[in-house]
């Protein structure tokens, strides 16, 4: 995965991790592992900068299963497991992340759909023009609460 500001935040058992994928760990470290939450879903999160609420922030989600189908029609459920480590492609550096399955024989299928997209946020160019028109709201209505009536009368020849 790679994102601009290439930070990324992994929920685990042990808490929120955050990476930081700017820095290649090298070939002397180990991926790390992941160690999943007690949710059957589990999320990664990242985004183009530090998170506002006007960003799009984007995730990935996989489910700590998954079901294996043999040749004969019998299924069952599998672990699936996870690891993590920021590494260099070319002159971009990404956060990789292993998903990692158990064995089946020939024949068998495994079915596993893990899912990314984006979730949106409410952008600023919004926040500061319904912020502009509340703000203008208040100042006609105090202006015209403040503001004695003129009356006028009608002139007399």
């Amino acid at each position: 995965m790679h994102s601009d500001y290439n930070h990324f935040d992994l929920d685990q058992s042990t808490g929120r991790t955050t990476v930081d994928a700017t820095n290649d760990e090298g070939a002397g470290v180990m991926e790390h592992p992941y160690t999943e939450t007690s949710n059957t879903e589990q999320d990664v999160r990242y985004a183009s900068g530090p998170v506002t609420s006007s960003m799009n922030i984007g995730f990935f989600h996989f489910v700590n299963t998954a079901t294996v189908t043999s040749a004969s029609g019998t299924t069952q459920s599998v672990p699936v497991v996870a690891s993590y480590k920021a590494e260099k492609e070319g002159p971009e550096t990404f956060l990789k992340l292993y998903l990692v399955y158990p064995y089946f024989a020939s024949g068998s299928t495994l079915v596993h759909d893990p899912s990314f997209g984006l979730q949106g946020g409410l952008p600023t160019l919004y926040m500061i023009a319904g912020g502009a028109g509340i703000a203008g709201l208040a100042a006609v209505l105090v202006i015209r609460h403040r503001h004695l009536q003129v009356q006028r009368f009608p002139k007399s020849n």
